[in-house]
């Protein structure tokens, strides 16, 4: 997305990225996780749920994008 220039006038692109497919049935409870995301990362860090996010993945997790 950041070398496509799709979105010149966005300047907020990190060094690292994830992404993630889910089911069409998923969109109500992810329209609320992200509508709630602000309150939700109250309670459980952005990093511990991102690294959540890779071990159920079975993705490795690449330490230069964790602080």
């Amino acid at each position: 997305m950041k070398e496509s220039k799709l979105f010149p006038g966005f300047n907020g692109w990190s060094e690292g990225y994830g992404a993630f497919t889910c089911s069409y049935m998923d969109i109500g409870a992810i329209t609320g996780y992200i509508k709630n995301q602000q309150v939700h990362h109250i309670q459980k860090s952005f990093e511990a749920e991102f690294r959540k996010l890779l071990l159920d993945a079975g993705l490795e997790m690449d330490e230069r994008y964790f602080p």
